[in-house]
């Protein structure tokens, strides 16, 4: 059931992460073309390489992104046992079962009282 949201969610972050960082690489491209003759530094080794960073950071973050994601999703999986761990018990009666209970794998309610939360 959460499988689809989740999905869907990463989809949408990830849209959202490689518009501006493909911007970046359109920029990275344009430059060079707008400016070619007048700096002499201006090589296409030079471009290519920035390209070539330009798209790499795209997929690390990218790839950041999702490895966060995830380390998150875990984390709150930790959460939610660390907080069952320290529930109080709902109703205290006093009484323990006997260690060999149940002996017959069968159960009888006699007088049940049950407490959703103290004061109900």
């Amino acid at each position: 059931k959460a499988f689809h949201p989740m999905s869907t969610a990463q989809a949408w972050v990830g849209l959202r992460m490689d518009a501006p960082l493909h911007l970046i690489s359109l920029i990275l491209t344009m430059i060079p073309v707008a400016i070619k003759g007048h700096l002499d530094y201006v090589t296409p080794g030079n471009v290519g390489l920035a390209l070539t960073y330009g798209l790499q950071v795209s997929f690390s973050m990218n790839f950041m992104l999702r490895g966060v994601g995830e380390m998150e999703k875990n984390m709150t999986s930790v959460q939610r046992i660390v907080e069952y761990q320290n529930l109080e018990q709902e109703c205290k009666t006093g009484d323990t079962p006997p260690p060999t209970w149940p002996e017959t794998g069968e159960l009888k309610f006699e007088n049940l009282d049950l407490c959703y939360r103290p004061g109900l």
